[in-house]
């Protein structure tokens, strides 16, 4: 997410009536006719500048997965399932774990149904030291297909795009036959993120990681991971700043929901069975929103499967969404909250669930969020002292980035007050420290968390 910014002066009905403004706005700004550019460049890679390539490009193996929306009229729409069966291109709302739950069930089908424009995936990128980067799905004609062959051009559609995903299983099943990887790494950027920055902060994350790997000294090969993006259409590019705000929080729920819960759930979950990789996700504020969207959804792809969390660690680095998501049953009825706890058996989807917060990030306490989203510092300590308190393992990181006494484990969200890592502005941005993440402490932070929760 870049900034949020409401006038310090402002009563709280002057701001609610530029909320509500900034929706309206947001609506119409939402019927565009097409999809932005801005969120396929990759795929035109072969045709761009030296200068728009070069800020694409990845210095190590990755995947990077392109979503974007159209109109439902041209793509289709995403198809609720009629019979429970074991893979088909649409999702089970009907399944015995909503059903069971009505609220919660129609608070998540309203996320992606009777969407004006929906998501889908648009493109598929490989990168590798050795090759160039290569398309294995894509809906343009801008990038070399992989290995040599010819690549048919998708049309853009719901439909197509879960067969992007089964070709990017069959892509993985083939390289990871040669050497697999540790760990697979899926990462997820925030609000008002074009593909080409949203590309550059998984580079400037991943490097980090990568040195605080081999600052640790242990053999190398404990650690090769395999790097997975999804880009996402995070912005619509208002005229007045912040005004698609609600559109993009509803966009995150629905790339999680539907997309990143696919990559994690039906791509990835075969190939870990396979190979034995550790499965860790990343997400940054809104990118956070949706990752974390995506490991609770399973039942929506995979309605009768009750074995271990696909996923090992789920990292929130500055959420942008309620923490009283995580609240139980028994409190989902919170007259604070309004969600129904969508992630309260988070312990049935996650090996360990880590968030930060951090009293230097004015991003997440606008628009009257602060007691609330995750990466706010008023929600860290209102967590402690809220009905959903025992579900949080509060804990604290120095300011090298490291965390005492850590406890993994699904049993509780490991809840991490970071305010002393995470407290510089980061050029090009604002709301304070939100995006001050790409440094040193955050490498260490998350390489720290692997080791110990994912090893």
């Amino acid at each position: 997410m870049a900034y949020l910014s409401v006038d310090s002066n402002a009563t709280p009905s002057l701001i609610i009536r530029r909320i509500i403004l900034s929706f309206v706005l947001a609506a119409l700004i939402g019927c565009a006719s097409k999809p932005s550019v801005d969120f396929h460049k990759l795929a035109l890679l072969d045709t761009l500048p030296s200068a728009e390539r070069e800020a694409l490009l990845l210095p190590f193996e990755a995947i990077i997965v392109g979503v974007e929306k159209d109109n439902q009229s041209r793509i289709g729409a995403i198809r609720e399932c009629t019979v429970v069966t074991a893979y088909t291109e649409c999702i089970h709302i009907d399944s015995p774990y909503f059903t069971s739950q009505p609220a919660l069930r129609e608070n998540l089908r309203a996320k992606y149904r009777n969407q004006y424009r929906p998501t889908f995936v648009s493109h598929v990128v490989s990168f590798d030291t050795e090759t160039p980067p290569c398309a294995l799905f894509t809906i343009y004609s801008g990038i070399a297909p992989c290995n040599g062959l010819a690549l048919k051009l998708q049309p853009a559609s719901v439909a197509a795009s879960w067969q992007a995903l089964r070709t990017l299983q069959d892509s993985l099943d083939l390289s990871m036959g040669n050497k697999p990887p540790t760990h697979v790494v899926v990462y997820t950027m925030g609000w008002n993120r074009i593909q080409a920055e949203a590309i550059g902060n998984v580079r400037d994350l991943v490097q980090q990681l990568l040195a605080a790997s081999v600052a640790d000294g242990s053999n190398k090969d404990a650690f090769r991971p395999l790097v997975l993006a999804v880009t996402w259409p995070s912005t619509g590019s208002p005229t007045i700043s912040s005004a698609d705000f609600g559109i993009k929080a509803k966009d995150a729920d629905e790339v999680g929901a539907v997309w990143i819960n696919a990559l994690i759930h039906r791509t990835l979950q075969p190939l870990k069975q396979r190979y034995g990789f550790r499965l860790v996700v990343v997400g940054h504020s809104f990118g956070a929103r949706a990752t974390s969207r995506a490991t609770f959804s399973a039942p929506l792809l995979r309605p009768e499967e009750n074995g271990p969390p696909v996923v090992d660690l789920l990292l929130g680095l500055q959420g942008a969404y309620s923490f009283q998501r995580y609240g139980s049953a028994e409190n989902a009825g919170d007259p604070d909250g309004n969600e129904g706890a969508p992630y309260r058996d988070f312990a049935k989807g996650a090996g360990t669930v880590a968030l930060t917060a951090s009293s230097f990030d004015t991003a997440v306490t606008a628009f009257l969020h602060g007691p609330y989203f995750v990466g706010s510092h008023q929600a860290y300590m209102r967590s402690r002292n809220s009905p959903h308190a025992e579900r949080f393992q509060h804990v604290r990181a120095g300011a090298d980035g490291l965390v005492e006494g850590v406890i993994c484990g699904p049993e509780r969200v490991l809840y991490i007050d970071a305010s002393d890592a995470i407290r510089e502005p980061h050029p090009g941005t604002g709301g304070g420290a939100h995006s001050g993440i790409y440094t040193p402490q955050i490498g260490r932070m998350t390489y720290q968390l692997i080791r110990r929760c994912a090893p």
